[in-house]
């Protein structure tokens, strides 16, 4: 809960008490008592939002606080009830409050995790349209593939300034994103109202901090009907530690794309694991080319071609490429294609592409959730009774066996579900009972991860640090390196 809100709740229940319970309150003590408590309500309502998680305790402070008014008014200063109709009314009340308390805290206005790096970061987002492909998405044949990318870079912050929300201010860009993600997490739209005040830790369009050398470039794919909006907190972590991230959202892939002209895209990628590897291979390519494709246009962005606080901020040299679960598989691909891109995470992601002859010589790090473990135990012991899969598991496996000889690693995360890799773990701890993520706690998964990608690509790409990538830690006992 938000400071307001809880002491709002204090407030609430201590103004209950009085009204109820106090036979003779002073006239100057309950219009004081009742000041108070309408004061905390103001300034959570200007300071922080009204949210429907408080509705109830909304509603209580204003019928306590008349009550009270009224009770401090009138010269007897009593109010004659019977003790069986005050403790049933406190009974209830106290219902009302337990369960603001409860839905407040389980649908939580969350903080991202603080940046643990020296830079403050900054962000922007822009369109970037690839004339010389066609939308394969849309039913007019002129269209052309347009992509939405959000940046995050180490930035000059000079004054005091707000940071900027996770998901899109306008009324509309921001229905759109409650629509997706409400049907991806099968909860009504208006529960996901109060998104609107989750805030990043990043400055819009702030000045880039130079330096006097060019920062690493690393770009994020989100997953298969998901949103970039879904890795903020890695992409600012890797932000505040000098990397300058391009996370992509993949057109038709994620649960909504909202463009700076405020035209948005919804999801109509579909295939299922019966035609993963035909299908899905195909959506792959176009993915990959996505991710191509906005590498050839950030050199043209680097050399001062469009306008940018980048230019000249970034090492098109040391290029590195991440993502989760579709985009993990993605990700591993670009590696293998594309020779500009020197390493590669690929987080709990199903790969597409098993020719074992197509791999380079590049590191990778594979990320694992925590059934892991038990999958490559069934495989080994012959369990898995379906061929096909077997035999698809078995490839997979070889693949990563062959990345660990180019400097790669797999490592698995205890009490990690597969969305444990994304900033969907820290929304609330009953998704956790939903099965979508694990037992770890959210904010201890995000720092896992975090600290392991940035061990990564320091090592890969700066040539600095690398320690995690040792073997296992006891600063990190949750993780197992296969």
């Amino acid at each position: 809960m938000r400071l307001y809100e809880i002491l709002l709740a204090l407030s609430c229940f201590a103004l209950l008490m009085s009204t109820l319970f106090t036979r003779k309150l002073p006239r100057l003590s309950g219009i004081v008592a009742s000041t108070i408590s309408m004061s905390i309500l103001t300034l959570h309502l200007w300071q922080e939002g009204y949210r429907w998680q408080m509705f109830g305790m909304y509603i209580l402070t204003i019928v306590i606080t008349g009550s009270l008014c009224w009770k401090s008014m009138r010269s007897s200063s009593t109010i004659n009830l019977w003790k069986s109709v005050r403790y049933i009314l406190f009974g209830l009340s106290c219902v009302v409050i337990t369960l603001t308390v409860l839905l407040s805290s389980c649908l939580p206005v969350f903080q991202l995790p603080k940046l643990e790096g020296s830079y403050q970061v900054g962000t922007f987002a822009m369109s970037l349209t690839d004339n010389g492909r066609e939308e394969i998405y849309t039913e007019n044949g002129g269209d052309k593939r347009k992509l939405l990318v959000q940046f995050w870079y180490p930035a000059r912050v000079d004054n005091v300034e707000k940071t900027v929300s996770v998901f899109p201010e306008d009324p509309k860009m921001l229905a759109a994103y409650k629509k997706g993600l409400s049907s991806f997490i099968k909860l009504p739209e208006p529960i996901f109202d109060y998104w609107k005040y989750i805030r990043s830790n990043a400055y819009e369009e702030a000045a880039v901090q130079h330096s006097s050398v060019p920062y690493p470039l690393i770009i994020i794919n989100h997953g298969m009907g998901t949103t970039r909006l879904l890795h903020v907190s890695q992409a600012e972590q890797l932000a505040s530690h000098g990397y300058i991230v391009a996370s992509i959202d993949h057109p038709y892939s994620t649960i909504a794309t909202t463009f700076p002209d405020d035209t948005n895209t919804d999801y109509r990628t579909t295939f299922n694991m019966d035609n993963f590897y035909t299908v899905g291979k195909s959506i792959g390519t176009v993915w990959t080319e996505d991710v191509n494709f906005v590498i050839r246009q950030l050199d043209g962005l680097n050399a001062g071609h469009m306008p940018s606080p980048l230019t000249g901020a970034i090492d098109m040299d040391k290029i590195g490429v991440m993502g989760h679960s579709f985009g993990g598989a993605t990700a591993f691909n670009v590696l293998n294609t594309n020779p500009r891109v020197k390493a590669a995470v690929n987080m709990d992601g199903s790969l597409y592409e098993l020719d074992i002859n197509r791999l380079a010589d590049k590191p990778a790090l594979f990320l694992k959730a925590d059934k892991f473990a038990e999958m490559k135990e069934q495989q080994r012991k012959g369990l898995i009774t379906d061929a096909k899969m077997s035999s698809i598991i078995a490839q997979e496996l070889a693949i990563m066996e062959k990345v660990k000889q180019h400097g790669g690693s797999i490592i698995q995360l205890e009490g990690a579900k597969h969305y444990n890799f994304t900033d969907l773990q820290l929304y609330s701890n009953l998704l956790q009972y939903a099965g979508i993520t694990g037992t770890i706690d959210g904010y201890r998964g995000s720092s896992v991860v975090n600290h392991y990608v940035l061990d990564f690509f320091n090592k890969n790409l700066k040539g600095t640090g690398g320690a995690l990538m040792n073997g296992a830690s006891s600063e990190y006992p949750e993780v197992t390196f296969h």
